[in-house]
């Protein structure tokens, strides 16, 4: 397997994981309309919980992102698809600390904005990894052998 290909599987695996963390956040606040943090240390719990896994995927898309990057400039040509992903892991990583800020400020009405961004980012790392993933797809024999004899 080609490490450009190893690298697209890492990255949909941590976007994988930040998406089921999304999932679990919606399915708990769907569950607990209710639920109105009145204190900081409420709100950090509720972090501390129900939000862990989203940032672990934001963690893992940042990480998984920036190393394909890193692998990838040591490895010319440098395609756009591994900058504009970790650009997209960026926006991501800024909405939840974004987001982490305004529940910490007991302010929830600003927060979908915040995951928002976050989602965004998400979107567009995916974006990323999907056409570049056509593109791999698309290229003829002939010119694996002609890279290859570079």
């Amino acid at each position: 397997m080609s490490r450009r290909r190893q690298s697209r599987m890492l990255i949909w695996t941590a976007l994988g994981v930040q998406l089921a963390g999304l999932i679990v956040d919606l399915v708990w606040h769907v569950l607990h309309s209710d639920f109105e943090a009145t204190t900081t240390e409420q709100m950090l719990v509720h972090l501390g919980t129900v939000h862990i896994p989203i940032y672990v995927g934001v963690l893992c898309v940042v990480l998984t992102t920036a190393w394909a990057l890193i692998d990838q400039a040591r490895r010319p040509p440098i395609g756009a698809a591994f900058p504009v992903a970790f650009v997209g892991a960026f926006i991501s990583m800024a909405g939840e600390a974004w987001h982490v800020y305004m529940h910490l400020q007991l302010d929830t009405h600003g927060a979908p904005f915040a995951a928002g961004t976050s989602f965004v980012g998400l979107l567009i790392v995916a974006t990323a990894m999907w056409t570049s993933g056509r593109r791999d797809r698309r290229r003829t024999p002939a010119d694996v052998d002609q890279r290859r004899a570079a």
